[in-house]
């Protein structure tokens, strides 16, 4: 048993070894996520390290190996990552609109 954060509310949820498994009970467990392409979310833990908590990001390839050495009850942060941000291409010799 693992436990997920996303918006500063935690659930406990069954350790999923696998990466698309572990996204399914994240993505179950909270609606707002269910719409949401896997792609877009991250999975983070935050440990303490040198007097400071830091933020560490988990790939999907790093997945099953992080996990297996998750305390019992440790909060997995989740995140969605922003899209590609939108390219406006303007004309530089055209006047500015107003």
């Amino acid at each position: 048993v693992i436990t997920y954060r996303y918006e500063d509310k935690m659930v406990c949820v069954p350790l999923d070894f696998n990466w698309p498994g572990a996204l399914r009970h994240a993505q179950s467990t909270y609606e707002a996520l269910a719409e949401i392409d896997g792609k877009w979310i991250s999975f983070s833990v935050n440990p303490i390290g040198d007097g400071q908590q830091k933020t560490i990001k988990i790939s999907p390839s790093a997945w099953r190996s992080v996990s297996s050495h998750l305390a019992r009850y440790e909060i997995i942060d989740i995140e969605v990552n922003p899209g590609i941000p939108r390219i406006v291409v303007t004309d530089m010799d055209a006047p500015p609109q107003y």
